[in-house]
């Protein structure tokens, strides 16, 4: 039951009387970004709820306290392998590669890009690496 695509999910969304709970980790950070950009794009609406970590994102979601999030795919796996969630697409311009199954039916492989479904949102969460300001050649 439920959405099973990312249309069905914003058409949802956009008829529900209050704005769906999206979780994810902390605030104003690549979780409510991407909340934010969905907004935008599709003219629903969410009220974004920030946790400590993707793992409480996941449980949240599992306990019925949101009705999506946005997460570290890895954050949702043991969830997602006992079917208590259903992956729905990824913010990237390509799918996943990984094609080993996850569940009975699906690999990562088989995630959709948001893009694939319409939703024309990517996202590619950047990282640096940083040394201590006085470190030596040697």
């Amino acid at each position: 039951s439920g959405p099973k695509t990312v249309k069905e999910f914003i058409d949802a969304a956009k008829a529900a009387s209050a704005p769906f709970k999206m979780g994810g980790t902390g605030s104003k950070r690549e979780d409510h970004v991407l909340t934010v950009f969905m907004e935008q794009k599709t003219g629903a609406k969410f009220s974004y709820l920030p946790y400590k970590s993707g793992g409480e994102a996941a449980t949240q979601l599992v306990g019925g306290h949101t009705e999506s999030n946005v997460n570290n795919p890895s954050e949702n796996l043991e969830v997602w392998r006992a079917g208590q969630v259903r992956a729905l697409c990824v913010f990237d311009k390509e799918r996943i590669s990984y094609k080993t199954k996850v569940t009975d039916t699906q690999s990562w492989n088989d995630i959709p890009t948001c893009k694939e479904q319409g939703l024309d949102v990517q996202y590619l969460m950047l990282r640096a690496m940083f040394l201590p300001g006085k470190v030596t050649q040697e």
